[in-house]
């Protein structure tokens, strides 16, 4: 079992896109969870490798991780507010 405080590395640190999946368990998110949010809006930025081929680039998940950092639940009530 992996620890909650080691990052999930990628199986392929060289590549410069991850593959959904990869992409899901880096983020801690289903690949399903991943699939919704770049069909509703609000997910990480991606690049369309295919017609069924999705990848994500490692700076686009970094900066998607970024836009989402609060300081306290109570900020992070009224960022949810204000994007409403």
């Amino acid at each position: 079992m992996e620890s909650q405080d080691r990052p999930v590395q990628a199986s392929q640190p060289h590549a410069l896109a991850l593959p959904e999946t990869e992409a899901a368990k880096l983020l801690g998110l289903s690949v399903r969870s991943l699939q919704r949010k770049r069909q509703e809006g609000g997910g990480p930025v991606y690049v369309r490798l295919g017609e069924r081929r999705i990848a994500y680039r490692m700076a686009d998940l970094e900066g998607w991780l970024a836009s989402r950092r609060v300081a306290s639940t109570s900020a992070a009530t009224v960022a949810r507010r204000g994007a409403a």
